[in-house]
């Protein structure tokens, strides 16, 4: 196999990889590599294990996304984690580069959108529409878009957020992909819809892309790709979701930190890794994202730029809460 996969952390119970871009977690061909193919293969050579390998998939990261992923090595594990991604206990961040910035509207409020933008920012609206209930109407509020900068103290968390978005989220069989129904536009969203939403800071822009730190808080697939393409903010690389600029490898979505309690020690674990190298291509904004030569356990720091582009400041600075 091409692709460098390194083992993050490991032990009886867990296996922490980070897996590189355009690389499924399962479900290939069998003549086609997988990272839970490689794991079997890694954990059957690493001990000699004969037969069939046990590798319990909790999550999965996209094909083309890079980043930190947890496998279980034993069915209580999996199960365990299972009910910690179900309860949606674990910390999940992501650093994603875009075309251009989200509108901050605790920075500027009520700031119009960029040209060929769709976001309308400024104002709190509430979901008010519940898709298992049926179709809404044209008119129904079907998204939300919470902009006060407010600051999120769960799970141990003192961030002041930029934005936070919940959209209600669905498949579309015949087109092969996910929709988002958001506040800005009167979609009509189907009843098996599901709620998605995550929460994001700007870390640093430039005239030809921003990068962004976001917080997952639900599992939806294809969420963060699809929440930022219905505004407007399709993630480089990201054909799938309308983006029109190339990306180097993949597309510019890393799973940057993963944070969860071990399923048999109790004990928080809480991982990060730099994106990969494909990520140079932003130049100057790369050390927007820059986390130190090595994966880390102990809050490494970030370097980002400020708002207004031309300084660095410590990322720790805001993500110096990050674990109380």
């Amino acid at each position: 196999m091409k692709q460098h996969i390194s083992v993050i952390f490991e032990d009886n119970h867990l296996l922490v990889l980070n897996k590189p871009p355009r690389l499924a977690t399962m479900g290939t061909a069998e003549d086609e590599p997988s990272l839970v193919r490689w794991a079997k293969d890694y954990i059957g050579n690493k001990y000699n294990k004969p037969g069939n390998v046990y590798i319990g998939v909790v999550s999965r990261l996209d094909s083309m996304t890079s980043g930190l992923i947890v496998l279980a090595r034993t069915s209580k594990a999996a199960a365990r984690l299972n009910q910690q991604f179900h309860d949606n206990t674990v910390q999940k961040f992501y650093l994603a580069a875009l075309a251009q910035a989200p509108t901050v509207p605790h920075i500027k409020h009520n700031r119009e959108p960029a040209a060929g933008g769709n976001l309308r920012l400024g104002s709190e609206t509430k979901v008010t529409s519940d898709p298992s209930a049926g179709t809404s109407d044209a008119h129904s509020v079907v998204g939300a878009n919470r902009t006060d900068g407010a600051t999120d103290r769960s799970d141990g968390l003192a961030i002041d957020w930029d934005g936070q978005w919940e959209d209600w989220i669905w498949k579309d069989d015949s087109k092969h992909r996910m929709f988002a129904a958001v506040p800005e536009r009167n979609f009509r969203q189907p009843s098996h819809s599901k709620l998605g939403q995550l929460r994001w800071k700007l870390l640093g822009h430039n005239s030809d892309a921003a990068v962004v730190l976001v917080r997952l808080k639900s599992g939806r697939k294809h969420q963060i790709r699809v929440q930022f393409s219905s505004r407007g903010l399709p993630v480089l690389g990201d054909r799938k979701y309308e983006s029109d600029r190339g990306f180097p490898d993949g597309i510019a979505l890393h799973a940057w930190m993963l944070g969860f309690v071990h399923p048999v020690s109790k004990e928080s674990l809480s991982f990060q890794i730099p994106p990969p190298a494909s990520w140079n291509s932003l130049g100057g904004l790369r050390s927007a994202v820059t986390i130190g030569a090595a994966p880390s356990r102990t809050g490494a720091l970030v370097g980002a730029f400020n708002q207004r582009g031309d300084q660095r400041v410590g990322l720790d600075e805001i993500l110096g809460q990050l674990r109380t």
